[in-house]
């Protein structure tokens, strides 16, 4: 008896001993660390879908998608590092029309993704991503589908970065959103768009807001409905060698407090202004080139000040460079060429300082001066211009010293209206005109030119005009070498 109950009590432990066996071979142990796996659009590895493994991997984990749509059943929000890498944007898409956005990521540690495809398809406001706080790493991703309701102000965009965000954004495709990329973030974050190309978005390929800073460089904004890339607020980055052309109003703008440099790019084809700088703006604009716009090359408006240096402005539809309202500006080593009106202008009570400029073959003048602008006008080349050299009219007040002034089809430098000039220093010869001449109740301090050559006459002085002629050197005009009429 006792033997037999010895027997029962060992084959209950081994069938006790098998059966914690397999338990343990059918339970798989949960992972502590990083892992890779790959996934289906029905899943993959031991997990449902996209959503189940992006909460259940550790973080640091990187999860393959293989080709196929990975439609999200509700939006997907991200805490953790975690790294999504497709097999290409033709061929790994990630959808969702839940919710108002794809992904939100909230975290410090990266999020990642390279080679998919993400797209908003929702019937209502929706982002694609959204990036809270922490870092992200996107890399030959497209991004498009956001949109916004009629009267919406809460903006939508392919990419929205908002906070302290920082991280790299190279190579991607943002179209068909209302914004491509929408920078919210601090002063302090810093931000890295590379060679992105950013196209038929509803309003801009990339809108600046509040204090975002960062850098924009060699990426392709073109045919969105406004503006290549929009900033406002205090908003303050480097654009660099990026190319803006054929959007529905500017290539750049910089509206109310904005400000940081533009260098280097190529803004043409678009509907208003190359680069506009309106409001408040303060900005600095390098070595760009602006060409073949409907309007002016570059305009600067309102209160706000400029400075251009060695930027390049021709064939556009108006002027070259327009300055207007209250704006203040530096113009610096420019070129001016082949504008169908001048290649500089001011308006209103603008002002500053234009020196060391090239502007040639511009449809109307050289330089022009109009209502009660005061600019500074120093050392500039103004030649073969279809009307004048510089054409100073109105109520403007100016100072013109130690210009070049040849062979435009009017005169070199033409006075009008009310204008009030110092005129000193300057070459005006070879014009098909004269090379000065003051018309109507104009006035102010003719010294030490040089007038030489033109058609005409050196200076001519209309009956009503009063300016004070001193030491000039005026030979071989075609005419007198000074008229005054009596």
């Amino acid at each position: 008896m006792k033997k037999k109950a010895v027997k029962i009590v060992l084959c209950l432990m081994v069938i006790l001993m098998v059966a914690c066996n397999i338990g343990e071979e059918i339970s798989e142990p949960t992972p502590t660390g990083p892992v890779e796996i790959t996934l289906g659009p029905n899943g993959g590895d031991g997990y449902e879908n996209l959503a189940d493994a992006v909460s259940k991997v550790p973080a640091g984990s990187a999860i393959r998608l293989e080709a196929g749509v990975f439609r999200l059943e509700q939006p997907l929000w991200i805490d953790k590092e975690i790294s999504l890498i497709g097999a290409g944007v033709d061929l790994t898409k990630v959808i969702s029309s839940a919710g108002d956005y794809v992904i939100t990521f909230d975290g410090a540690a990266p999020f990642r993704a390279y080679d998919i495809t993400f797209s908003y398809e929702g019937s209502l406001p929706g982002d694609v991503i959204v990036v809270e706080s922490g870092e992200v790493l996107f890399n030959n991703c497209r991004f498009l589908g956001a949109r916004i309701a009629e009267g919406d102000e809460v903006y939508r965009a392919g990419v929205a970065l908002l906070g302290n965000t920082m991280g790299n954004i190279q190579s991607c495709e943002f179209t068909n959103n209302y914004y491509g990329i929408g920078m919210e973030t601090d002063a302090s974050a810093q931000v890295l768009l590379e060679g992105n190309t950013l196209h038929h978005n509803a309003f801009a390929g990339i809108k600046y807001f509040e204090q975002a800073g960062g850098i924009a460089r060699n990426n392709e904004i073109y045919e969105n409905d406004y503006s290549g890339i929009i900033l406002v607020g205090e908003a303050a980055p480097l654009l660099e060698n990026n190319k803006l052309y054929h959007n529905g109003e500017h290539g750049i703008a910089y509206f109310d407090n904005s400000g940081g440099t533009a260098r280097g790019n190529e803004s043409f084809a678009n509907t208003f202004g190359g680069i506009s700088v309106l409001d408040s703006a303060q900005v600095m604009l390098e070595g760009n080139s602006c060409v073949e716009n409907v309007e002016s090359g570059i305009e600067v408006w309102d209160h706000a000040r400029a400075t251009a240096k060695g930027n390049t402005c021709s064939r556009n539809g108006l002027q070259g460079i327009a300055v207007n309202d209250q704006a203040q500006v530096e113009l610096a080593g420019n070129t001016l060429a082949g504008n169908t009106k001048s290649g500089i202008v001011f308006f209103g009570l603008s002002g500053g300082t234009v020196s060391g400029n090239t502007s040639t073959e511009n449809g109307l003048s050289g330089m022009g001066v109009w209502d009660a602008a005061n600019p500074k006008i120093i050392e500039n080349i103004f030649n073969n211009n279809t009307e004048a050299g510089m054409s100073i009219g109105d109520d403007s007040v100016v100072e013109i010293r130690g210009n070049e002034c040849f062979g435009n089809q009017l005169s070199g430098i033409l006075i009008r209206d009310q204008a009030q000039v110092t005129v000193e220093g300057n070459q005006s010869n070879e014009n098909l005109q004269n090379g000065i001449v003051f018309f109507h109740n104009t006035g102010g301090r003719v010294a030490n030119n040089e007038c030489a050559n033109n058609r005409l006459n050196g200076i001519y002085v209309e009956k009503d005009a009063n300016p004070t002629l001193e030491n000039n050197n005026c030979y071989d005009n075609g005419g007198d070498d000074i008229s005054q009429e009596q």
